[in-house]
């Protein structure tokens, strides 16, 4: 090396060295910020549909204004368009607000930021829907051929067994559209000012624009409780039909996917989702080594994991549940329906009774829970209390449990959760 150049190779080394020194050793943070969201002004279930249909309207008036204005009646598209101011300002005016509190503080001093502001949704859900989607492909035919293929083409239920039904994906699919009040209300306002300009074609050019300024989200969700589901359900499937090595790469997909699951989900779902993998890695194993399993063992998996993708659903907030604050009510009632689902699974699937019933004590705890929350509406302890009659039903002492009685039950926990 050029001895000229030493000298600067060594600076730039003990530059380097000095900046890494200098990362490792960062100081810590002095400045902290707190923000709290606290409800202050709640509205009803009744009122967020109100106010849907109140928003769909402005949009119908919206319309109807410009089919006016093709029609060159002027009169009528301006009273259109006031109806729809008044719509505006009716939803305005019942929104649901919140209090959101910002603090900001320099540590080891005086100074600190406290702003408290009242702030309410600007976007209105028209609808809102999560739906499961998956997408299918069929395998070459060469693949359901062979022994494979046909095994079992005469034993048992064997609905669509003769076709090897592989899926490519499977996902929660969050859609919603929603009226932005702030946009809405600018173009309705521009148009009435070009309106009293007797301004037509500018007046029209605006309300397509309010009508194109509609929100529509479309987002695919990461639940990897959903794919393994879906994969969980193709292996019960592909066994049932004597396809075992199809069952077994099903399994193996849906073991990967738990472990994603179990890696985001927190708590006591966390442990669900941990014990529901550890039995499916459990399974995988015995069949590598003797390569011995019932369809019991896949049906169970199958069930359990229904019942931890519907939970995952259940929390996930759409549309108007989105606003509204966090609720232990509702916790308390999809906890409840996970257990109801998990007593169908073992009773009628792993034929244990007994960790049925105390399955069913679970859903008894979680109903309790919910019944001795405080200032819940009269309609929904009522509701509570009819779920605990229904239970009671079920739990006779000396009878079976009766599956459709339990259905019944699991559906109209359901309508509970989604009344709230």
């Amino acid at each position: 090396m050029n001895a000229s150049m030493k000298p600067l190779v060594l600076l730039l080394t003990a530059t380097l060295a000095g900046s890494q020194l200098a990362w490792a050793s960062a100081p810590a943070s002095r400045i902290s910020e707190d923000v709290t969201v606290t409800p202050d002004r709640a509205i009803s279930r009744a009122d967020e549909a109100a106010l849907s249909r109140a928003a769909a309207k402005v949009l119908d008036r919206v319309g109807a204004a410009r089919a006016a204005l093709a029609r060159q009646d002027e009169a009528a598209a301006r009273d259109l368009l006031g109806q729809a101011g008044t719509l505006l300002d009716i939803i305005h005016a019942a929104l649901p607000t919140a209090n959101v509190r910002d603090q900001i503080r320099l540590a080891d001093s005086s100074l600190k930021y406290d702003q408290t502001e009242q702030v309410q949704p600007d976007l209105v859900p028209l609808d809102a829907a999560l739906n499961e989607v998956e997408d299918f492909a069929r395998a070459p035919a060469a693949h359901a051929q062979g022994d494979k293929g046909d095994r079992g083409a005469g034993t048992g239920n064997r609905a669509g067994a003769s076709k090897d039904i592989q899926a490519v994906d499977a996902a929660l699919m969050y859609e919603e559209t929603d009226l932005p009040l702030a946009a809405t209300r600018t173009f309705l306002q521009s148009a009435q000012d070009a309106l009293s300009r007797h301004d037509l074609k500018r007046a029209d050019l605006l309300l397509r624009a309010a009508q194109d300024h509609v929100v529509t989200q479309s987002i695919v969700v990461d639940e990897p409780l959903v794919p393994a589901k879906a994969n969980l359900a193709r292996a019960d499937a592909n066994m049932k039909a004597g396809r075992l090595d199809a069952a077994r790469a099903d399994l193996k997909r849906a073991i990967a996917q738990l472990d994603r699951a179990a890696q985001r989900a927190e708590g006591s779902a966390r442990a669900d989702v941990q014990a529901l993998r550890d039995d499916a890695r459990a399974l995988d194993s015995r069949l590598d080594q003797d390569g011995q399993a019932s369809e019991r063992d896949f049906a169970m998996l199958w069930k359990r994991a229904h019942a931890l993708a519907d939970r995952a659903m259940d929390y996930t907030d759409v549309g108007w549940a989105r606003l509204r604050a966090g609720s232990t009510l509702k916790q308390s009632l999809i906890e409840a329906k996970l257990q109801a689902r998990y007593a169908d699974a073992d009773a009628f699937v792993g034929g244990n009774a007994t960790k049925a019933q105390n399955d069913l004590g679970e859903v008894q705890r979680y109903l309790e829970q919910a019944r001795d929350v405080k200032e819940i509406a009269p309609d929904t302890v009522q509701r509570i209390d009819a779920l605990q009659q229904q239970l009671a039903a079920i739990r006779t002492p000396g009878r079976p449990i009766d599956r459709d009685a339990l259905r019944t039950l699991t559906q109209d926990l359901s309508q509970a959760i989604q009344a709230l």
